[in-house]
């Protein structure tokens, strides 16, 4: 799952993109982390770019 340093976050400010997060209720943490830790290495905010996102509609988590 996880890119070259910050790759997938990067693409998460075009108001076209958006994350979608499916399968096991258990990766949700690992996946979570991988994104605040790539958006960090890019001098971004997770916290605050996955709550725009989820205001904005565009944070999506399927998980069991």
């Amino acid at each position: 799952m996880a890119h070259p340093a910050g790759t997938a976050p990067g693409r998460f400010d075009a108001a076209s993109k958006s994350p979608y997060i499916c399968g096991v209720k258990g990766m949700e943490k690992g996946v979570y982390d991988a994104f605040r830790d790539a958006c960090r290495q890019r001098g971004k905010d997770w916290c605050a770019l996955v709550e725009t996102l989820g205001r904005e509609g565009r944070y999506h988590v399927e998980t069991y």
